[in-house]
């Protein structure tokens, strides 16, 4: 097993003067952010900053199995300065025949020295063939995160193809599962419509919808579909800071959170509703 950790900050220094034969404790790895190498569709693999980490495994792991999979390696940086793990990138996109390579750097003295010069856009997407034929695998922060999702769904991407993992601190304050920011637009029920399953009801919202499984991995994904404002950071039941009232109904988890919530509370990031549920969001 592999772990790679940006040395930034007294946490990562720790895990850097790691030496052989120490001894850590871990956690098995969680979430649903899992690729397989053998899969036949063509892959987009879409990162800002560090977190081109998780996708430099998927990409090692591609070139190992089949390389001569369609791959689009896309990857947003300020600077070459701070475009980690590039040399070995490279190294395993040079095995990959199919392979293609979109670099961008954000910085104004550094742009030309991409393959494309400022952020990513649609257009460049596009431009790269990327179509609803493609799975994706997004990593990065949050807002680079929802855009890049933004631009995938606009390509005709359906969302059971699209993976994302984002990072960011959720901000301090407020009430337990509500987002400290105000939202972009005000909440609606999801489109187009859920056709069936479970009814959820966002309380403060005034929104009810239909949970359907195979369109949403979990309570969190309906409220962003729903635009209904929630705190969240890990999205696989670590954290806590999703934590929500349940007003009312049942819910399970996938996957189990390492500590279950407390008293009448839910983590939203990972559960899915097994009933009628009305929260208090």
């Amino acid at each position: 097993m592999r772990i790679s950790v940006k040395r930034e900050g007294r946490g990562s220094g720790l895990v850097h003067a790691l030496r052989v034969g120490a001894a850590v404790e871990v956690a098995a790895p969680r979430g649903g952010f899992g690729f397989d190498p053998s899969a036949a569709e063509p892959a987009v693999l879409v990162s800002a900053g560090i977190g081109v980490t998780p996708l430099l495994s998927c990409l090692l792991a591609q070139a190992a199995t089949r390389p001569e999979r369609r791959i689009v390696w896309v990857h947003v940086a300020r600077s070459p300065a701070e475009h980690s793990l590039a040399a070995e990138a490279d190294a395993a996109l040079a095995r990959m025949p199919a392979a293609v390579r979109h670099l961008r750097y954000t910085a104004a003295d550094a742009a030309t020295r991409g393959d494309a010069a400022g952020r990513l856009t649609l257009e460049a997407l596009a431009d790269l063939g990327v179509d609803a034929a493609f799975s994706a695998y997004v990593c990065g922060p949050d807002g680079f995160a929802a855009g890049v999702r933004g631009m995938l769904d606009a390509l005709g991407l359906p969302a059971t193809a699209v993976h994302v993992e984002s990072f960011g601190s959720a901000a301090a304050g407020g009430t337990a599962g509500r987002s400290a920011h105000p939202p972009s637009r005000s909440a609606h029920p999801p489109s187009p419509p859920a056709a069936g399953g479970p009814p959820v009801t966002f309380a403060r919202a005034g929104v009810t919808t239909g949970f359907d499984p195979s369109r949403w991995g979990n309570l969190l994904e309906l409220a962003e579909a729903c635009d209904v404002p929630v705190r969240w950071s890990c999205r696989t039941g670590v954290c806590h800071s999703c934590e929500t009232s349940l007003v009312d109904g049942a819910v399970d988890y996938e996957p189990e959170p390492l500590e279950p919530p407390g008293g009448e509370l839910v983590l939203v990031c990972c559960a899915r509703p097994t009933a009628a549920v009305t929260l208090d969001l």
